[in-house]
């Protein structure tokens, strides 16, 4: 069965911050560094070409930050463009790990290059290929999955909307929030990064969502299966999560992308 993707992505400021420091890859786009005007972008791939999303949280300050996730999504986009090996199409998984140690070097370099101490940024990734959906992160930012279908007496909340991924967060009993244990920009010499990755099947009106913390610090699960069931179109949800979040503040930069699977290649 061939499968197609409707997709819709935002990438914003927020109310408090001077520059946005995420970055966002969304079927071969992404922010150019120093670009801080809002960005929505929507569309329809189908599975057979491969398409890939990515969601970065940048960290280190200002252009650091920034430069770190822009760094990041645009290396993205270059290892997807690479023909992947026979073992990396039979086993994604691989691919994506891959992947993720390719954009550590990349965001390292760069560092290096230019003589900073400290930057880097988080990852949550997702990769769609023939029947399957590979998901992989590093960090905080989060990879969910959503099925609108169900209604609120259907099953367990867990069934309606799952959290994908995995926080790689020191616990803290001083800080609401510890430390991350694991993201883009850590050197090899120092500790090899261990991104979380896994897969599943493909099935028509799934819904994945990647974020960053900009999101989830604001709206919980509940409050993001509301907004993504209660209408059919991935752009007004993602709309309708924007407006919420700069209803409350919106203290940070927020980036979100939301991908829909629906049946045929149209």
């Amino acid at each position: 069965m061939a499968f197609h993707i409707q997709y819709a992505a935002a990438s914003f400021t927020g109310l408090a911050r001077v520059s946005n420091e995420d970055n966002l890859y969304v079927n071969g786009k992404y922010k150019q560094p120093d670009d801080d005007k809002d960005h929505f972008l929507s569309g329809q791939v189908p599975v057979s070409r491969k398409p890939a999303f990515g969601v970065f949280d940048g960290m280190g300050g200002e252009s650091q930050g920034e430069m770190a996730a822009y760094t990041a999504a645009s290396s993205f986009r270059e290892t997807i463009r690479r023909k992947p090996t026979l073992q990396e199409w039979m086993f994604p998984k691989n691919y994506l790990r891959e992947s993720c140690i390719s954009l550590n070097r990349a965001v390292c370099e760069y560092a290096d290059t230019h003589k900073i101490r400290s930057m880097g940024t988080t990852a949550s990734l997702l990769l769609f290929q023939k029947d399957k959906v590979i998901w992989a992160n590093l960090g905080d930012s989060r990879v969910y999955r959503i099925r609108p279908d169900l209604e609120r007496n259907d099953l367990t909340d867990g069934d309606r909307i799952r959290q994908l991924s995995v926080d790689h967060i020191e616990k803290s009993r001083l800080r609401k929030k510890g430390p991350l244990t694991q993201f883009l920009g850590i050197p090899e010499r120092e500790m090899q990064i261990e991104p979380h990755i896994d897969q599943e099947k493909l099935r028509k009106g799934m819904v994945y969502l990647i974020c960053s913390d900009g999101v989830t610090d604001l709206l919980d699960e509940k409050d993001l299966f509301q907004f993504v069931s209660a209408v059919d179109d991935v752009q007004e949800a993602v709309k309708d999560i924007k407006e919420q979040i700069i209803k409350r503040g919106a203290p940070d930069n927020a980036t979100l992308v939301l991908c829909k699977v629906g049946e045929g290649q149209e």
